[in-house]
C-alpha cells in the first residue's frame, strides 16, 4: 500500500516513516513508476515490532536493530503458512503445508495447529479490505490439500461413516479434518461435501447403509433451517460447532463435541 494508508495503518506518521527508512534501513519498499512507495506486509510486521519496542521504553535505533535482527519464520512453521496466505503465495503456502502435513498425526496437526491458525489469521485480515479475499484464497488452498490427503479414504477396515456439511452449510475445512481424523483411525469415509441437501443425506444412506451418517453445522442458522428434516436418518450424528447436545437430542441424534480430531476419537 501507498505511504498514506500505511501510516494510518500503523498509527506512525509519513515523516517517521520515512525516517525509520534513511536512518535505519527498515524498510525497502517498492516504487511506483511515478516514485511512490509501496509497502508490503513484512515491511507492516517490521513497523508493528519496531512501534513495540519503542514503546517498551527503547530508543529508536536500538528497537530499529532488534527489529532487523529478527529471525523470519521457518519455512515449515504456522508462521510462515500464515504470511504466505497473507501474500496471496500460493508456492510459500504448499511449501509450509508440506512441512505441518507431514507430521506423524496429519489429521491432528490440521484441527489444531492449521485450522486454529487460519481462524486467527482470519480475525486479522478482516481489518482491512483484502480480508474476505484473503480468507477465501487460504481456505480453498487448504481444501484443495485436505482433500487430496482423502484420496484413499474410501478404502479401509472398517465401518463406513457417510459425511458432509448439512443444508446451507459452506464451510468444509473442519468437516475434512475430522473425515481425515476418523479415516486414520479404520474408518471408510463417504463424503458429500458441502451444502449437501437433506435429500442427498437420505439417498445416500439408503444406497450405502452406514454405520453413521455424521451431518456438520458451523452457522447457526443453516443449523435451525436444515436440523429437523435430519430427524430419523438412521446412526444420525450433528458436529461442528453450531450443534450442541440439546439440538442433537432434539432430533434422535448423538453429538460430537470439541475438535475435529477430538470428535474423531470419542466416534
Amino acid at each position: 500500500m501507498r505511504i498514506g494508508p500505511f501510516s494510518r495503518r500503523i498509527g506512525v506518521s509519513t515523516s517517521v516513516l520515512r525516517a525509520w527508512e534513511n536512518r535505519y534501513g527498515l524498510f525497502t519498499p517498492l516504487r511506483t513508476p511515478g516514485g511512490f512507495r509501496l509497502y508490503s506486509s513484512a515491511d507492516e510486521q517490521r513497523a508493528r515490532r519496531m512501534v513495540a519496542h519503542l514503546q517498551a521504553g527503547l530508543a529508536a535505533r536500538e528497537s530499529a536493530e532488534l527489529v532487523l535482527a529478527a529471525a523470519p519464520a521457518a519455512p515449515g512453521s504456522v508462521e510462515a503458512l500464515a504470511s504466505a496466505w497473507r501474500e496471496f503465495d500460493a508456492v510459500a503456502a504448499h511449501r509450509a503445508l508440506d512441512a505441518l502435513l507431514g507430521a506423524p498425526d496429519a489429521p491432528a496437526a490440521v484441527s489444531q495447529v492449521i485450522l486454529p491458525a487460519l481462524g486467527d489469521a482470519a480475525g486479522e485480515w478482516m481489518r482491512d479490505d483484502l480480508g474476505p479475499a484473503r480468507i477465501h484464497f487460504a481456505s480453498r488452498l487448504l481444501e484443495t490439500r485436505l482433500l487430496a490427503l482423502g484420496e484413499r479414504w474410501h478404502d479401509g477396515p472398517g465401518p463406513l461413516a457417510l459425511v458432509g456439511c448439512g443444508p446451507g452449510e459452506q464451510h468444509t475445512l473442519g468437516t475434512i479434518a475430522f473425515a481425515l481424523g476418523l479415516h486414520a483411525r479404520g474408518w471408510r469415509i463417504a463424503y458429500l461435501g458441502a451444502d449437501t441437501p437433506v435429500a442427498g443425506f437420505a439417498a445416500a444412506a439408503g444406497a450405502l447403509a452406514p454405520e453413521r451418517v455424521v451431518v456438520a453445522f458451523t452457522m447457526p442458522w443453516a443449523l435451525s433451517r436444515g436440523a429437523r428434516e435430519l430427524r430419523g436418518l438412521p446412526g444420525l450424528v450433528l458436529a461442528g460447532p453450531a450443534a450442541g447436545e440439546r439440538a442433537a437430542a432434539s432430533i434422535g441424534a448423538a453429538w460430537l463435541p470439541a475438535d475435529p480430531a477430538t470428535a474423531a476419537d470419542s466416534l
